[in-house]
């Protein structure tokens, strides 16, 4: 009777997919999960931006860089549903695997997920943190268009803001530059108070400096390892900032504020989107300015979106990160 009874007891857990694992056939691999913990750790790890999608950023004009976003966006729309479906009813869905990046192999989980047997509770639960995950990569992917395309508005403004004047307003402008007479509206303590003070033009660099730091190219991406925990003076424009990577790396903005550094991704500039918000006020320090992306074990990467640049010391032997072929010189009109 005692058996009788355990024998039952199994068939239920079985059915009810307490037991089973799940089973899935990925890149020719079977892989076997026996709870959601591993599982999402085989997601987790595929949130982050490849290399290569920074990379290729620049060479596409604000038109491809707009159709992107707002392609991502949709596509963010409809996981969403599939997502509240899952959650509603008992069965599963889950879209084909095409409408899935390539990146990070998400295309592949996903096709492998369609696929997979096993209990049905852990399979429903595999499909809901799937979704979520690739959510989150979607989500990083928006964030890197947005601050590009802000940097590229910021350009243009700076580009309309550095316009020669028309010529009948250089006499004029030439006129104002000249020192107020004594008694003139201008020389009256009441309007000049009033007045906006003029916007003082970035600093050059010191000729010393020049020769102990070195540029970033612009919009090229730069990986560097250090072979030490000294910390790092980094300009941006003619701001100094230091990387400092010893138990805990951290970023020292202008004023001296530390920020921590995580494994990922940190964007660094004046628009209250960056992870990193410097003063508003210093107008030669761009809005996306500078992306740090730390990959651990003192390893970084720079993409820098400046106007005015962003320096490193000279001695530091940084190496061009290669573009990948098939991404960087095709016109990406789709998320795959």
């Amino acid at each position: 009777m005692v058996k009788l009874m355990r024998m039952s007891g199994s068939v239920l857990k079985r059915l009810y997919g307490r037991v089973l694992p799940l089973r899935m056939l990925f890149q020719s691999n079977l892989l076997r999960f026996h709870h959601l913990d591993s599982f999402k750790d085989f997601c987790g790890n595929r949130v982050s931006l490849p290399a290569n999608r920074m990379h290729e950023l620049p060479s596409l004009g604000k038109g491809d860089l707009q159709q992107q976003l707002d392609m991502l966006k949709e596509a963010r729309q409809r996981l969403l549903k599939c997502l509240i479906t899952t959650e509603l009813q008992p069965g599963l869905y889950l879209p084909e695997a095409r409408i899935f990046s390539k990146d990070n192999a998400w295309r592949d989980v996903m096709r492998a997920l369609r696929g997979a047997t096993g209990g049905r509770r852990l399979h429903a639960g595999a499909v809901r943190l799937a979704l979520l995950y690739y959510l989150q990569y979607l989500g990083r992917r928006e964030d890197s268009l947005s601050l590009v395309l802000l940097g590229r508005a910021e350009d243009d403004l700076e580009q309309t803001l550095n316009q020669p004047p028309p010529p009948h307003l250089e006499e004029l402008a030439l006129d104002l530059e000249e020192p107020p007479r004594q008694g003139s509206a201008l020389s009256d303590g009441h309007v000049a108070a009033n007045m906006a003070p003029p916007m003082e033009a970035p600093m050059e660099m010191e000729s010393e400096n020049k020769k102990l730091f070195q540029r970033l190219p612009r919009g090229m991406g730069v990986s560097l390892k250090l072979q030490s925990k000294e910390p790092i003076k980094i300009l941006l424009s003619s701001h100094p900032c230091r990387l400092e990577l010893g138990q805990e790396p951290c970023f020292v903005d202008v004023d001296g504020v530390s920020h921590r550094l995580a494994v990922g991704r940190t964007s660094v500039g004046r628009d209250r989107s960056n992870e990193i918000v410097l003063d508003p006020t210093l107008r030669d320090i761009s809005r996306v300015h500078l992306v740090i992306e730390y990959l651990g074990a003192s390893h970084l990467q720079f993409f820098d979106f400046s106007s005015y640049g962003t320096y490193l010391p000279r001695h530091l032997k940084w190496h061009p990160i290669p573009a990948s072929t098939s991404s960087s010189r095709q016109k990406l009109s789709s998320l795959h």
